[in-house]
């Protein structure tokens, strides 16, 4: 009996061993898959983690650029991509500055609705995508091991906005004044106007400001009314702001002019003349000599300042003021004029340079020559020529202001305003 029975139940023993080995079978290729799946998408996720890293830094480093311009700021866009790897290599991006198509596009973002649209002149936003697909020379993501079931490669895009601002409140550096007349900034023949801070430009004309022949206005923040002229749309550089008030100009600080000692002005001759403050009835003319102007205040009246060739004016903690009909004239000059905290009376934070109002239209004349002012140039309701010329001054108060032939024109502190780059979207 127990051998009978034991022979009947052999085989069910065998059947249960045969239903094991299938269900490990079941179970190992379920665990098999769950791994190779959880590989790919790791792998997946890796490579979106690389096109979004070389997206975030094309992007800022495109931002951070833009002041040097949009050839410049696709170059470091460029560079920075290529320093993550993608599956076929360094991740590229291509394209062209000027929004042809492409993985860049520059643009103004508005941080109030959140909008992103593609502009070409003075963009404060890049767009990067970083792509990785069969259409681009990055090319699709292959699987690592499912590809040997003929699954086709992932395509994979992310795109980024970084926004360029500057760090709020911007202070004014320079105020152009005129209400209503064309050209209240007129750039010509390869100059620059470089303004570190803010420049407000309050003409409402259509042709507020001209910039034409390679020129280039730059500066942290652009305050205009009206509207510009440009040949090129890489010829302004800044934060472009057409809504925002004139800014009201610093007020002239009080002068006691009428206890000024009278003074000879010496002839015009060679070696150092040394100027001492006070009231000049002819003014400074000079072709030669170097004229060192001692701390206080002067009153240059008759033709002003006018000074040529050989001739050149230095000084620290000088304070001038040039009277009723008098001109600013620098012809192959050089100027250097120092800062003043505190020049007789007076209290400032910079030298200023100050023009009664009276003057004729042309107050200001500046041609082949080298000018620093390490303070304000101060002419509201006159006008400002300069040719050919590298001018330096912190402050500028002008009704308006013509810059020609390879000027290269610098408003502002020394330091720069501080520029903040956001990732936006």
């Amino acid at each position: 009996m127990a051998s009978a029975f034991a022979r009947q139940a052999q085989p069910h023993r065998c059947s249960r061993r045969g239903f094991s080995v299938i269900w490990l079978l079941i179970l190992f290729m379920a665990l098999l898959t769950m791994g190779v799946l959880g590989i790919e998408i790791g792998w997946l996720r890796i490579n979106q983690t690389k096109a979004q890293t070389a997206a975030e830094a094309a992007s800022l480093a495109a931002a951070g650029a833009l002041s040097d311009g949009r050839v410049q700021a696709l170059q470091e866009a460029r560079a920075f991509s290529q320093e993550q790897q993608g599956p076929r290599g360094p991740i590229e991006l291509i394209g062209t500055s000027d929004n042809a198509g492409g993985d860049l596009t520059f643009g103004q973002w508005n941080p109030e609705t959140r909008e992103f649209q593609p502009a070409l002149l003075a963009p404060n936003a890049v767009q990067a995508s970083i792509r990785l697909k069969r259409d681009h020379p990055n090319g699709p993501v292959p699987w690592l091991i499912a590809s040997f079931l003929g699954l086709p490669d992932v395509n994979i895009e992310t795109r980024v906005i970084a926004h360029r601002t500057p760090r709020f409140p911007v202070p004014t550096s320079a105020w152009i004044l005129d209400p209503l007349g064309p050209d209240a900034i007129s750039l010509k023949q390869q100059s620059k106007l470089l303004i570190n801070g803010t420049i407000d430009i309050q003409s409402e004309s259509s042709r507020a400001v001209v910039v034409q022949g390679g020129s280039l206005v730059r500066a942290t923040k652009i305050n205009v009314q009206g509207d510009y002229e440009v040949d090129s749309d890489e010829t302004i550089r800044g934060l472009l702001d057409t809504e925002s008030l004139p800014q009201a100009i610093p007020p002239r600080p009080p002068l006691n002019l009428t206890n000024l000692q009278e003074r000879e002005t010496p002839e015009d001759g060679l070696g150092t003349i040394l100027l001492e403050p006070g009231r000049y009835p002819d003014g400074l003319v000079a072709s030669q000599g170097s004229y060192q102007l001692a701390r206080g205040l002067y009153l240059f009246e008759g033709p002003g300042i006018r000074l040529s060739e050989a001739a050149s004016l230095e000084g620290e903690d000088v304070f001038i003021v040039l009277g009723e009909g008098a001109t600013l004239f620098i012809d192959q000059a050089n100027v250097q004029l120092a800062t003043t905290p505190n020049v007789s009376g007076i209290e400032n934070t910079a030298m200023i340079v100050v023009l009664a109002e009276g003057n004729s239209p042309n107050a200001i004349e500046l041609n082949d020559t080298s000018c620093m002012l390490n303070g304000m140039l101060y002419a509201p309701g006159k006008m400002m020529r300069v040719e050919n010329t590298q001018l330096m001054c912190k402050r500028l108060a002008i009704q308006s202001l013509s810059i020609d032939r390879d000027t290269l024109m610098t408003v502002g502190p020394a330091e720069p305003h501080p520029i903040d780059l956001l990732l936006v979207k």
